[in-house]
């Protein structure tokens, strides 16, 4: 079994890692992913058997096979499910509605593998740190405020990745099965 996801990557923003950088020394409680792993979760499929992932690829591609590529902008903060009792914080993502597009095919088709549909709604976004506890937490939420306006960047999507995560005390370790191309 391994532990997997369905992600769109992101480049490393100037401001973004700014961000990363000053609430990962903030004090506070949390867990910060690397520079080099930031994403977009499109899916969490959660634990699946390795003999699923040629397959899980083929419908993957079959999505993205008919997608063109489109631009998302990277701006704002937050916090889920809100800054009193944060447990994840993010940046927010815009873009003409293409990321839910993608999303509301990828329930159904990965339905199919036994991987049950989202029951929250989707709300694009990057995380930057998940709460492991209150503790400093008013550090972190100050500089996240700061930068509740900033426009981080755009780019244009053009990929979607099956990712393989595995967990460790240092953090998750992200390693790409497939990587499917939009027209």
């Amino acid at each position: 079994m391994i532990r997997a996801f369905i992600a769109i990557e992101i480049p490393a923003f100037d401001r973004l890692l700014e961000l990363m950088s000053l609430l990962r020394n903030s004090g506070a409680k949390i867990s910060v992913p690397s520079e080099n792993s930031v994403h977009i979760t499109l899916k969490f499929l959660g634990e699946i058997p390795e003999s699923f992932v040629e397959r899980i690829s083929e419908s993957l591609g079959k999505i993205a096979s008919h997608l063109t590529r489109f631009e998302v902008e990277v701006v704002g903060t937050g916090a889920f499910p809100n800054a009193r009792s944060p447990r994840v914080l993010w940046v927010g993502l815009r873009d003409k509605g293409e990321l839910a597009k993608i999303v509301s095919e990828l329930d159904p088709a990965m339905s199919s593998f036994g991987i049950p549909k989202e029951q929250r709604p989707f709300k694009p976004h990057v995380t930057v740190a998940r709460v492991k506890s209150m503790q400093g937490l008013d550090k972190a939420l100050s500089i996240l405020r700061e930068f509740e306006s900033v426009r981080f960047g755009s780019f244009i999507v053009s990929e979607l990745r099956l990712k393989k995560s595995t967990l460790t005390p240092a953090g998750a370790i992200y390693e790409d099965l497939a990587v499917k191309p939009l027209v």
